[in-house]
């Protein structure tokens, strides 16, 4: 039923094509993003009309890519400019703030979109787990050798199930070495590394 939310206090389908339809196109890019948008069939149908409606170049995907198959692969090639996937760390290392092989998971999510030649870029949340030169290298070797474009750094915030667990989170100190060892490692590299504004 297109009027009633999946979840209770969601917006309807219904309600959702509504308020893209009072959207203009002016200046703006709709990302998609939020735990993983794909866990709900419509959301594709969504992503799809907003597409028809702003142009694919306004369309972006941010997503841990559980979800990706053929068929949703193929339905969303040329509907968003980029797709981006959270990677953290190494497919081998075990992260314990994401879930089992998680890691694995997402590194095969993004062969799988570059196969189909989507735009690319990879979300890393710098944190106490990652936050070692020899892993960000080796993270930075492998995203280039699958053909990443783009690589966001973010900032580690302890809220949601890390409410007050603030032992994940590197001091300033740790942040401004890391930012400026990453801007060094990423010198000549065909990867662009953007960092969030409060790094």
């Amino acid at each position: 039923d297109d009027n009633a939310p999946v979840l209770a206090g969601e917006l309807s389908f219904n309600q959702q094509m509504e308020i893209i339809n009072q959207m203009g196109a002016e200046d703006f890019k709709i990302d998609f993003s939020g735990g993983d948008v794909l866990i709900n069939p419509r959301n594709i149908d969504l992503i799809l009309y907003a597409s028809a409606k702003f142009g694919s170049d306004n369309i972006g995907l941010s997503l841990p890519g559980t979800f990706l198959t053929k068929e949703i692969l193929r339905r969303l090639l040329g509907k968003v400019s980029d797709v981006e996937i959270t990677l953290d760390n190494l497919p081998y290392v075990k992260d314990s703030s994401r879930p089992l092989d998680y890691p694995k998971m997402a590194t095969e999510s993004l062969k799988k979109l570059i196969d189909y030649d989507f735009t690319v870029g990879v979300q890393t949340v710098l944190k106490q787990a990652n936050m070692n030169r020899e892993i960000l290298k080796n993270l930075l070797d492998l995203l280039v050798s699958l053909g990443v474009q783009k690589w966001s750094l973010l900032k580690f915030f302890p809220v949601g199930r890390y409410f007050k667990k603030f032992d994940y989170a590197p001091s300033d100190q740790i942040y401004r070495e890391t930012t400026a060892f990453i801007q060094e490692l990423v010198q000549g590299c065909p990867i662009e590394a953007h960092f969030q504004y409060l790094m």
